[in-house]
C-alpha cells in the first residue's frame, strides 16, 4: 500500500490485502492487516497508510455518486455495516472464493479499454461485492446494530456528526437536527 500523511477524504475504500502483514491508522486506531483480507474505510475516516509496512495489496476507491445510481444503493451505502460498523473497522480476514473471484473481475475490468459499459459494468461489479462482504461480515460478527429507527438515528447522528464538528460540540444543536429531545 502507498505511504501517505494523514488524510481524510471524500471518497470509499476497499483495501484487498495480497501479501505480507502490515498495519495502518484508521481513524487514529492500529488496524491489522494480512494476505486475504479486505478492509472497508468509510468515506471521511481519518486514515494513515504506514510507510514502514511491507504489506502489499490493491485498493478500490469510490464515491457515493459513482456507487448510487439509485435511492436503495444510497440507503445500503449509509447502513451497511461493512463502512457503518460502530465498534470497529469492518474487515474480512479470510475471503471466500465469491469475493475473490469479483474482487479478479472488477480488477479484470478496470484493465479493459473504456467504452460505454465499463462505468456500468463496474458498477455492477461493485454492488456485487459489497453485498457479498455484507453477508460474509454478518456470518462473523455478531455485534452488529440491525436496521431500524436506532440505526437510522445513529447513522443521521454520525453524518450530521461528520457535517457539523467544526462548527458546534452541542448536544441540543445534535438533538434538535434529529427531531429529538
Amino acid at each position: 500500500f502507498p505511504s501517505h500523511d494523514t488524510t481524510r477524504t471524500e471518497f470509499y475504500h476497499i483495501l484487498w490485502c495480497l501479501e505480507n502483514e502490515s498495519i495502518h491508522q484508521i481513524d487514529f486506531s492500529p488496524v491489522a492487516t494480512k494476505p486475504g483480507s479486505v478492509i472497508f474505510i468509510h468515506k471521511d475516516m481519518v486514515k494513515q497508510f504506514n510507510d514502514k509496512n511491507t504489506g502489499k495489496g490493491k485498493m478500490i476507491l469510490f464515491t457515493d455518486t459513482f456507487f448510487s445510481t439509485q435511492q436503495q444503493h444510497i440507503q445500503f451505502l449509509n447502513t451497511t455495516a461493512l463502512f457503518n460498523d460502530f465498534f470497529r473497522v469492518a474487515q474480512i480476514d479470510n475471503t471466500n472464493e465469491n469475493i475473490t473471484t469479483i474482487l479478479r473481475q472488477i480488477e479484470h475490468e478496470y484493465s479493459q479499454i473504456f467504452d460505454h459499459h465499463k462505468p456500468v459494468i463496474l458498477q455492477n461489479l461493485l454492488h456485487n461485492l459489497l453485498m457479498q462482504c455484507e453477508r460474509e461480515y454478518r456470518k462473523n460478527h455478531m455485534q452488529i446494530i440491525t436496521h431500524g429507527i436506532e440505526l437510522n438515528t445513529l447513522v443521521s447522528f454520525k453524518h450530521l456528526l461528520e457535517k457539523h464538528y467544526q462548527k458546534t460540540k452541542l448536544v441540543s444543536f445534535y438533538a434538535s437536527m434529529l427531531n429529538l429531545s
